[in-house]
């Protein structure tokens, strides 16, 4: 066999070994709100449930593969995802409504309040 073959059968090899192979091109863990690029894994996040005198708030914080936190504000208590946003160190990169944000990325935000380490803060009174 001549080089010349050699790497005609490599190259036909490796197209059709490639064509076989289903490439992931994005994390499933991945999702995008306002133009921003949410990288998260597969970790829980924490809920937490605070206590303030007679006032109980909900909110849920995860560290993103990017350094960036993303905060979700739960109003009732009812891990369904209400507001949404993301923090650097310096800056609020994004904050909206869930109401505005497609459906597929709701269902997103309400999986990780269902996944996440709950943690209760203060007594109620």
């Amino acid at each position: 066999m001549t080089t010349s073959n050699s790497s005609l059968y490599a190259a036909v090899f490796s197209t059709l070994l490639g064509s076989c192979i289903q490439q992931q091109t994005t994390s499933p863990d991945f999702f995008k709100i306002q133009g921003y690029s949410i990288y998260s894994d597969d970790k829980p996040g924490e809920y937490y449930v605070i206590h303030i005198n007679d006032r109980t708030h909900y909110y849920f914080f995860k560290k993103l593969r990017d350094g960036n936190d993303l905060i979700i504000h739960d109003w009732e208590g009812d891990l369904v995802s209400d507001r949404v946003i993301v923090l650097s160190r310096e800056v609020i990169i994004t904050g909206i409504d869930t109401k505005h944000l497609e459906s597929e990325v709701v269902l997103k935000l309400d999986e990780m309040l269902l996944k996440a380490e709950r943690k209760v803060i203060g007594k109620k009174l």
